[in-house]
């Protein structure tokens, strides 16, 4: 198990070495920023992002609108195609 560094750095140092700083984030450290040795934020490195399998799927409403009202569901044709067909522009 990998145990994270902890950098500590006052503002003047973290601005004079952010390239630094943005290293040790990128892998996996931690900094935190002090301003009169008081701890006043931390950069840590970011969470990771869930897997495209964990997303949940998205309903679906037109399957659910046939299934309520049949092939003469309202969401069963597009508005637009319905109103031009029409000839209501």
């Amino acid at each position: 198990m990998k145990t994270a560094t902890v950098h500590a750095f006052s503002i003047r140092e973290v601005r004079q070495s952010f390239h630094r700083v943005l290293q040790w984030v990128g892998n996996g450290e931690e900094v935190l920023v002090t301003s009169r040795r008081k701890t006043v934020a931390r950069i840590v490195p970011p969470t990771p992002e869930p897997a495209a399998t964990d997303k949940p799927a998205w309903p679906d409403f037109l399957g659910d609108q046939r299934a309520i009202y049949g092939e003469r569901s309202p969401l069963a044709e597009n508005t637009v195609v319905a109103a031009r067909r029409k000839e209501r522009f």
